[in-house]
């Protein structure tokens, strides 16, 4: 590992590991044991970054025990989606504006 890689911390990298193997699940949910297994970390330190990423939206357990995503990274991902949608429309107004023929 790089010495610029060493100074992040390895809960934040965990917490990006935990919400990446949410990903897929969004229908049917995954057992936190299978969470835990794909981020080789366990069970209780786990369960506490997914009860911190609830807090904030970013994960949901349903009421048979299952997590999966939250709103938050639809959210993250639908804003995303509408502003490259804007630039694009901006862009072909510049280019309609520039392209006319001279009146």
């Amino acid at each position: 590992m790089s010495d610029d890689k060493k100074s992040l911390g390895t809960a934040q990298m965990r917490l990006i590991d935990v919400i990446e193997a949410l990903s897929g699940h969004e229908v049917f949910g995954v057992r936190l044991k299978e969470l835990a297994e794909a981020v080789k970390t366990g069970a209780p330190t786990v369960l506490r970054d997914l009860q911190t990423l609830e807090e904030k939206g970013w994960a949901k357990q349903d009421e048979t025990g299952k997590w999966r995503l939250g709103t938050k990274p639809v959210q993250i991902g639908t804003n995303f989606i509408w502003g490259i949608t804007k630039a694009k429309q901006d862009v072909a107004e510049t280019e309609q504006r520039y392209t006319r023929e001279p009146s």
